[in-house]
């Protein structure tokens, strides 16, 4: 009796069969699985209650052998909303006087587990795509300062690939004092999280120094701690060297005029 309370209690749906896979126990989570009563399974084959898709891989798990080991499949059938589940389907072989007389088994509905996991898949999908096609030069970093992805326009303006710099630490082909900078306001970013903005100069591999707009941001782990940063950048060397420019042009028209005034 104690133990037909302990199986109706699990939630795993659990089953005994004879050698050759025709069920002889079922607990009475296969009424909450199936929709139908314990006793019209006792007596049938496992792979007739499942899908027809899925007989042929039940039917494997009772191939008899001399492996002694637990064998696990996935399997479909029609619940009790008459919707489509799966099952993770697993038995072990129950031997006597160095025979298989039967084989004790388990089921664990997978199905929402495994709906779960495709739409993180399909959001994680996403997010790379819109990291991948940003025409801003994107890079994340671990809390070492490691880099753990950029994207193609990171590497079009950097002119280095991905593969050689994944891994190695963030800033490393940068001149000491403008590594410096960055690795200081990566720190004070750590600490206090959110986001920050901020201006700083780039020397290219070329020689070439441009004018920057970075846009930092802490990304959360599970326990929402800090497990990185991400950051993106916008070239604004047009921008701040039409501003020089106009100030140049300023000073100089203001330097006309007093000069003018004096004589």
């Amino acid at each position: 009796r104690e133990l037909s309370v302990i199986f109706r209690s699990v939630q795993e749906l659990l089953f005994r069969t004879d050698a050759t896979g025709t069920i002889t126990f079922i607990n009475a989570r296969w009424l909450m699985a199936s929709g139908r009563p314990a006793s019209d399974a006792i007596g049938q084959r496992l792979q007739d209650l499942v899908t027809p898709d899925s007989r042929e891989a039940v039917a494997a798990l009772f191939a008899l052998d001399d492996e002694a080991r637990s064998r696990q499949v996935q399997a479909r059938l029609h619940g009790a909303d008459g919707q489509l589940r799966r099952f993770e389907v697993s038995v072990v072989p129950i031997a006597a006087h160095g025979q298989t007389v039967g084989y004790a088994g388990s089921a664990v509905d997978v199905t929402d587990i495994q709906a779960t996991q495709a739409e993180l898949q399909a959001q994680l999908a996403f997010t790379a795509s819109l990291i991948e096609t940003n025409p801003l030069p994107i890079s994340v970093h671990d809390t070492r300062g490691r880099y753990l992805r950029v994207n193609r326009a990171w590497e079009a303006f950097s002119g280095m690939r991905r593969e050689n710099v994944i891994g190695q630490r963030a800033g490393v082909h940068l001149p000491a004092e403008q590594r410096l900078i960055h690795e200081a306001q990566d720190r004070a970013l750590l600490e206090r999280g959110g986001d920050l903005h901020y201006e700083s100069r780039y020397t290219h591999r070329d020689g070439g120094q441009h004018d920057l707009f970075l846009t930092k941001s802490v990304v959360p782990g599970r326990d929402g701690r800090p497990v990185g940063i991400v950051t993106a950048f916008m070239d604004i060397s047009e921008i701040r060297e039409a501003e020089r420019a106009t100030r140049e042009a300023r000073d100089a028209a203001e330097g006309a005029s007093r000069a003018k005034s004096e004589f």
